[in-house]
């Protein structure tokens, strides 16, 4: 077995020697990144995916592993194979658009299909139900659909069902990536208007429009007396067909898929084996022993040290293969830079910035999968540059390095001038229960005690946290996971966006008009350059507004006779669509 070293990947992601030592459907696409970074928003004509040329951004391939070799086999020849897959609890409901648990997505990822999809994380687009799409206008879209588009009740899914589909996505909100989308217009039987709220000319906007939810048949839907929470009904190549709460969710093979030319089938969309079983296994180390005895095949749920067992000397490397893939994730301190909170004041904030080792949070909070960052986004995302990685590049060192006297003579200047004594400050650390939170926590109020400063940690379920929040004087600091499908804009534009929070400032009670007009020029596509994006980061990293620690890679155990390990922009697995040589199963 072969795997993908975390020092290596971070050689890949562009860290660097320093930081690596820390640790270890159809064919069409979008006109993607172009040399200077910039997102297209072209028609869709391609038939070849290609690499965006962002300079530190792969594609989900370019992270791999180098699998057993083999020969994979035709789809036929899986059809009486059962591949079985971890997740780590329940995913009810499976409801298409009930949005929350990513458990979820692992089944329905195989049971429904998007418009689009991203070819891995940072990705072209690839059509999946959509033929192809264009820009009518700054604010429309047009979206052609395959004519022959058929769900596993036999329903004809035309522009109306699109229409309905995002209809009912939008009123039950829970994708917030969508919202930009005002309404969908039916052009003809296959054409589709997607109207939006804002210009489409905005980052992001349009590839999560066109990847982020699932088309249903309004039939199928309506007709269902539970939204389809306990059925799935879609156009998928696998439709569920057992269910036992709390302990497995099964799907098999559809032989009646509405493309019957395998040379039109893109990759992720793909039936190469009969049936998947999805156990739900809640205890970590039951995870490690089932995949020893051959019980599960897939598993991206793993305790950090326990992936160890299947690395190059483990005690089953020759069973296994670990890929490793980039996620969406960012996780973060926030601040709360309200003009009434103790984090109101930017030096304050700096010497937060300098007392907290990042990278040992990261790799305490969140094991092998910490991914070290030098900038304020994950290295995953679409913009980041490369540049921010060198050591000197910030006044001669990295992104607010470890630097405990640094942060006691930026904690001095603040007691100087209000007259305060460092006995006087008590920082609250108010985070959410999400797994390494507290650990985050914790470390930090270790820091602030050694450069003189108190911290209170405490760990908060998320109504409790989410009031807390809202009250300016109740908390300082905050750990909070970002989230951007592709672009690195779209985070800065959920944290800092004044627009979109009723008290006229950012996410974390900032209040500043220069940082309104930087963040409103980049988040336009013909501004998405990396000089404009270089003086956003750092103008962050001036003010001292938040404190990235890590991004995140997932690492998948997958079995050694999968040739061809897919998943999807988030890292999901896809062992429908991933290719096998069965000769070589045990």
């Amino acid at each position: 077995m072969r795997t993908l070293s975390r020092r290596d990947f971070l050689k890949l992601t562009g860290i660097g020697a320093a930081a690596a030592m820390l640790s270890a459907c159809g064919g069409n696409t979008e006109t993607g990144s172009d040399t200077s970074g910039n997102p297209g928003t072209g028609t869709s004509t391609n038939n070849n995916p290609s690499t965006p040329s962002t300079p530190t951004t792969q594609t989900v391939e370019s992270l791999g592993t180098t699998a057993t070799e083999g020969t994979a086999a035709t789809a036929e020849e899986g059809d009486d194979q059962e591949i079985v897959v971890c997740i780590k609890q329940d995913p009810a409901p499976l409801s298409p658009w009930s949005g929350g648990r990513d458990v979820r997505v692992y089944i329905l990822n195989q049971c429904y299909q998007p418009l689009f999809r991203f070819d891995g994380y940072g990705g072209d687009l690839v059509s999946c139900l959509g033929k192809e799409y264009k820009r009518i206008d700054a604010q429309t879209l047009q979206v052609e659909l395959f004519d022959n588009i058929y769900d596993s009740a036999g329903n004809h899914i035309t522009a109306s069902d699109v229409a309905f589909s995002f209809k009912t996505a939008l009123e039950l909100g829970n994708y917030s990536r969508i919202s930009d989308v005002d309404h969908v217009d039916v052009v003809s039987d296959y054409v589709v208007n997607i109207i939006y709220g804002t210009s489409v000319d905005i980052v992001g906007v349009l590839d999560n429009s066109l990847t982020e939810i699932y088309m249903v048949s309004e039939k199928a839907y309506t007709a269902s007396a539970d939204a389809l929470a306990t059925a799935t009904c879609g156009t998928g190549r696998y439709v569920m067909t057992k269910y036992v709460e709390g302990a497995s969710v099964t799907v098999e093979k559809r032989d009646d898929y509405w493309e019957q030319d395998d040379a039109k089938v893109g990759k992720y969309d793909k039936a190469n084996v009969g049936t998947l079983r999805y156990d739900v296994i809640t205890d970590a180390a039951a995870r490690a022993i089932g995949l020893q005895r051959g019980e599960i095949q897939y598993c991206a749920f793993l305790d950090a040290n326990d992936y160890q067992l299947f690395e190059d000397g483990g005690e089953s490397d020759k069973d296994f293969d670990i890929l490793a893939s980039k996620t969406p994730y960012l996780y973060t301190y926030t601040f709360n830079c309200a003009p009434d909170s103790l984090f109101g004041d930017e030096d304050l904030r700096r010497a937060f910035c300098h007392a907290v080792d990042c990278d040992a949070v990261g790799l305490k909070a969140f094991g092998a999968a910490a991914l070290p960052v030098r900038g304020s986004g994950s290295t995953s995302y679409v913009g980041y540059q490369e540049e921010w990685n060198d050591p000197n590049y910030y006044d001669g060192h990295s992104y607010y390095e470890y630097d405990p006297e640094l942060a006691k003579q930026y904690l001095q200047k603040y007691l100087d001038r209000t007259g305060k004594k460092a006995s006087d400050i008590n920082i609250r650390i108010y985070v959410g229960m999400m797994g390494g939170m507290d650990t985050m926590a914790t470390l930090a109020q270790a820091y602030l005690s050694a450069i003189g400063v108190s911290a209170e940690a405490q760990v908060y379920d998320s109504a409790t946290l989410n009031a807390l929040k809202k009250d300016t004087t109740a908390w300082e600091v905050s750990a909070y996971t970002g989230y951007a499908n592709k672009y690195i804009t779209e985070n800065w534009d959920l944290n800092f966006d004044a627009r979109d929070y009723s008290w006229g400032g950012t996410m974390t009670y900032a209040y500043d008009d220069v940082l309104q007009e930087k963040l409103e020029k980049v988040l336009q596509t013909e501004n998405f350059t990396p000089e404009n994006l270089t003086d956003f980061n750092n103008y962050i990293y001036e003010k001292a507004y938040f404190l990235p620690v890590c991004g995140q890679i997932q690492r998948l155990v997958y079995p050694s006779y999968c040739v061809d390990c897919v998943v999807d922009g988030r890292g999901i697995p896809m062992p429908g669509a991933s290719s096998y040589d069965w000769s070589l199963r045990g």
